[in-house]
């Protein structure tokens, strides 16, 4: 009974953890955060709002360059180490489906924040 149960999850996990699904959602989040970046600098630009994210604020005072760098080789990380990790012991695999829970997560936020930033950005 318990083999059973145990298969049915990893073939749920294999459903969840398919490659092309994986890259479609690191596509996705990728082009949110370009769309975030280009509405970011444009509101910079137009002073139309004030960037919360003490982070970004901070790079963008040092150099827009450096936070446009931040903005893309950060969130490209995590899908760098998803395409190298061997997820073989149990604790593997709860971090890699971890990982991907979190990425889907935070694309999802993404395109809030991006749709937020458009609505706001139309007022000028």
């Amino acid at each position: 009974m318990e083999f059973q149960c145990e298969e049915k999850i990893y073939i749920f996990h294999l459903r969840i953890l398919n490659v092309k699904r994986i890259t479609v959602l690191f596509v996705t989040f990728m082009l949110l955060n370009f769309a975030d970046l280009f509405t970011t600098m444009t509101s910079f630009n137009y002073t139309i709002y004030v960037e919360l994210n003490t982070v970004i604020a901070f790079l963008y005072d040092r150099s827009p360059f450096l936070m446009a760098f931040y903005k893309i080789l950060g969130p490209s990380l995590p899908f760098i180490v998803l395409q190298n990790f061997d997820a073989r012991t149990r604790i593997q695999k709860v971090i890699y489906l971890s990982t991907i829970v979190g990425l889907a997560l935070a694309t999802l936020v993404y395109g809030l924040i991006v749709v937020h930033n458009i609505l706001l950005l139309g007022t000028i």
